[in-house]
C-alpha cells in the first residue's frame, strides 16, 4: 500500500458497534486488512439505537460537536460523537440528528420520505464531517446503497469546500429487497444538493433501489461489486468484480493495490 494513505470508509453499519446485514463484518475485515502504521483510516456510519452504549464508550469529536447543514431549507444540526474500533486506534465517527438517526433499523430499509430524507441528509452530513475535520482523504470508500449519493455530491457540488481531491470508490453489495423510491425524491436530490447543474439527472430515472446505487456506480471513480453482477452491465470502465465468498480479503487487498498503484 502506498505509504502515508488516508482512508474515509463510509457505511450505514460496521461490526462490533451496528450490524443489521452481514456488510457490518465486511466493513471490519477490510479495515482490519489494510491497518498499516503509516495508514490513516477513519470510518463514518449513522448512530444508531442499536448502539450499545454501556458496552462502547462515546467521545464528543472535536470541532464536530455541532455541524450545521442545510435540508428543505431549514437548518439541522449534526451531533458527531466518536469511538475506537477495538484492537485499533481506528476512530470511528458517529453522526445524529434528532429524529432521523434514532430507530433501531437505521438503513435497514427504505419505507416512505422519511427513510428517504435519511439517505439525502447522511450524504450531506459526511460531506461536511469531511469538510470540517483535520482529514482530507486520499480514498473515500462508500459502500452499499446508503452511500449512494455521496459520489454523485462529490463531482456535482457547486460548493468548491466539497471539490475534495479524494477518489471515490463505491462498492455494490446484493440487494435483497429492490425497495420502490417516491416520485419526488430525484428533485429532493437535486434542491438539497447545491449543485452545478440542476439538470444532471434528468435521464436518469430513481425509482427503485437499483437505480439509486447507479448513481453511486456511475459517480464513483471506481466501483467494486461483490454480489456477482456483471460489472460490464453498468457504464463504468474502471470497476473490479470481488469474490466475497472466496479469499475475500485476499482479493480485496489486491484490488485496493491496483486502484492505488495506477491512479492515486
Amino acid at each position: 500500500m502506498k505509504p502515508n494513505l488516508r482512508i474515509v470508509h463510509i457505511s450505514g453499519e460496521i461490526s462490533p458497534f451496528i450490524a443489521h446485514t452481514q456488510v457490518a463484518q465486511y466493513m471490519s475485515d477490510m479495515i482490519f486488512a489494510t491497518q498499516r502504521r503509516d495508514v490513516e483510516t477513519r470510518v463514518i456510519v449513522p448512530f444508531s439505537s442499536r448502539f450499545n452504549e454501556r458496552r462502547h464508550i462515546l467521545h464528543p469529536a472535536a470541532r464536530l460537536a455541532q455541524v450545521p447543514i442545510t435540508f428543505e431549507g431549514k437548518e439541522i444540526f449534526i451531533y458527531v460523537r466518536v469511538a475506537a474500533l477495538p484492537k485499533t486506534k481506528i476512530q470511528v465517527y458517529f453522526i445524529h440528528i434528532d429524529g432521523y438517526f434514532t430507530n433501531r433499523n437505521t438503513f435497514h430499509t427504505i419505507e416512505g420520505s422519511h427513510d428517504e430524507d435519511r439517505i439525502i441528509i447522511f450524504s450531506k452530513a459526511v460531506i461536511e464531517v469531511i469538510n470540517r475535520s483535520s482529514l482530507i482523504p486520499d480514498i473515500i470508500q462508500c459502500n452499499d446503497w446508503i452511500t449512494s449519493l455521496i459520489p454523485f455530491y462529490l463531482k456535482n457540488s457547486a460548493d468548491e469546500k466539497n471539490s475534495f481531491s479524494s477518489q471515490s470508490i463505491f462498492m455494490k453489495y446484493k440487494i435483497e429487497n429492490n425497495f420502490p423510491i417516491s416520485q419526488g425524491f430525484t428533485s429532493k436530490v437535486i434542491n438539497n444538493g447545491n449543485l452545478i447543474d440542476n439538470n444532471v439527472l434528468a435521464n436518469i430515472p430513481i425509482t427503485h433501489l437499483e437505480d439509486l446505487v447507479k448513481i453511486g456506480i456511475l459517480y464513483s471513480d471506481f466501483s467494486i461489486f461483490t454480489d456477482g453482477t456483471a460489472k460490464e452491465s453498468y457504464p463504468r470502465s474502471q470497476s473490479y468484480s470481488l469474490d466475497i465468498s472466496h479469499n475475500f480479503i485476499e482479493n480485496y487487498k489486491q484490488i485496493y493495490n491496483e486502484i492505488q498503484s495506477n491512479h492515486i
